[in-house]
């Protein structure tokens, strides 16, 4: 199939059948929408330039506990390690996991740097939360205060990851911002 024939197949059957960032999907095979554990699936993938073809196994997400309060804001930290196998698919995506708890002002974040690398290794970040106000939502929304964690953890090891995770929704103090809203510009 080419990038043509791509978008001549979602003309065809009226769409795409997801977009994630610039990339759009097409299946090949109709997804269910409840997965048996470990089942695959194929479908095709372009972001205007290029065409690839996937094939994933579908895994189990790995099992955490998290307090109340927690958000899951994204989650591909799956209960596998990286092998040849899923290093290009199941850790390539740029965040495999981010929660966010606004009563405290926290936000934790876990990469796999470099991504899709079998020699890389997980980077968990925690980042202050402040209020911004969204002038097209015209909200105030929460958002990270700095580029800059305030803490960071490494580690290639799965479990260590699990369990600095764990260790840190429970123990991380609330973070007191300052207010720096203009009100008025909020009509």
């Amino acid at each position: 199939m080419t990038v043509i024939e791509f978008k001549n197949r979602a003309k065809y059957q009226n769409g795409y059948d997801r977009e994630l960032d610039s990339w759009k999907i097409i299946d090949i095979h109709q997804i269910p929408t409840e997965f048996e554990e470990n089942s695959e699936f194929d479908f095709y993938c372009s972001n205007g330039k290029s065409l690839v073809r996937r094939k994933t196994i579908k895994m189990k997400l790995q099992a955490l506990r998290l307090q109340s309060g927690w958000k899951v804001n994204w989650n591909l930290f799956y209960e596998q390690d990286i092998n040849e196998e899923n290093c290009d698919y199941e850790f390539s995506s740029s965040t495999l996991f981010s929660i966010s708890n606004t009563q405290i002002n926290r936000c934790i974040e876990l990469i796999w740097h470099p991504k899709g690398e079998l020699n890389g290794k997980y980077i968990l970040e925690v980042f202050n939360l402040t209020e911004k106000y969204n002038t097209k939502k015209k909200i105030v929304e929460k958002v990270p205060e700095s580029l800059e964690p305030v803490i960071t953890f490494e580690s290639k090891n799965r479990q260590e990851i699990v369990n600095k995770i764990e260790a840190l929704v429970l123990e991380l103090k609330p973070y007191d911002f300052k207010k720096e809203i203009d009100w008025n510009e909020i009509q």
